[in-house]
């Protein structure tokens, strides 16, 4: 029994070598494992499971790896890889992490649903979704927003089941472009705040968390610029700047630390404010809030 929890130890060590991106010394545990453990049996089962990481994002090898291990799994779950754990390093964007053939987008989305079904059942709902919003985004790319839009909401429900906040903010952020293109202000702050939300009740790495709601918000407010008539409904006249201003302010950040955000001086945030507060005909932040949230 103590050589079996010694050698779930390593697993775990190695595990967590990997979710650091310290991807040499995760391959170096992982060859020392693999000539120390039994050939079958669970803790060889938890050796092929996390050596699809080896792979990854080659999904034509990650996929036999899977099997063989869901073999020997037998029908319980790894001790090992959590559905705690950072879904795909923190990667929102399942296209850009998964597509990595030109014009195979059809069958590595084939290879990541088989995957994901498999994987999932191993792990209790790591990945949870992901499949989904790569098909999602791939329908989004082609502009076929109907079934895009129907994608990402499956996304977002399965994700959410398992609490797999990666997947969930890449289909928010998803959602997000879709109103946008179909110029649908109410949709598109329905994302944000799901976005807003699900960084709020990250409780494990939330200061990693806040800097993706940063590099959602950036990616968000650069596609403004793509969609002048929808940006001019959505900010009231408001810059890119001035809104970007507004959306920190409303998240009850301070003066001090809008500026330290953004690189300026507090007394350009506040006269970026003032503005604000006379394009919108209001005196307060409390009344932005009501105006943006």
């Amino acid at each position: 029994m103590d050589r079996k929890k010694e050698a779930l130890d390593y697993l775990r060590d190695a595990w967590i070598a990997r979710l650091s991106e310290t991807e040499t010394e995760f391959a170096a545990l992982m060859d020392k494992l693999d000539g120390s453990l039994p050939q079958n049996g669970l803790l060889r089962a938890e050796w092929l499971l996390l050596s699809v990481y080896l792979h990854f994002p080659q999904l034509d090898k990650m996929l036999p790896l899977a099997r063989q291990a869901e073999a020997l799994f037998e029908g319980t779950c790894s001790l090992v890889i959590l559905p705690d754990a950072p879904w795909a390093f923190y990667e929102f964007d399942q296209l850009t992490a998964f597509h990595t053939e030109t014009g195979d987008a059809d069958r590595e989305a084939d290879m990541l649903e088989e995957f994901i079904a498999i994987y999932t059942r191993l792990t209790g709902g790591h990945g949870n979704g992901a499949d989904a919003l790569f098909r999602a985004e791939l329908a989004f790319l082609r502009h076929d927003t109907t079934n895009a839009e129907i994608l990402a909401h499956k996304a977002v429900f399965l994700a959410g089941i398992r609490r797999q906040k990666i997947i969930q903010l890449g289909a928010a952020k998803l959602l997000a472009s879709i109103a946008m293109r179909k110029g649908d202000v109410s949709r598109w702050q329905d994302a944000i705040n799901t976005i807003e939300r699900v960084v709020d009740e990250a409780t494990q790495n939330a200061p990693i968390y806040r800097t993706i709601l940063d590099v959602i918000r950036g990616m968000l407010l650069a596609d403004l610029d793509d969609h002048g008539p929808f940006a001019e409904k959505l900010t009231a006249g408001l810059t890119k700047r001035e809104y970007e201003i507004a959306l920190l302010a409303t998240e009850g950040l301070r003066n001090s630390e809008i500026a330290d955000k953004l690189f300026v001086s507090e007394n350009t945030v506040r006269a970026h404010l003032r503005a604000i507060y006379q394009k919108l005909d209001i005196d307060r932040r409390a009344k932005l809030v009501k105006l943006l949230k």
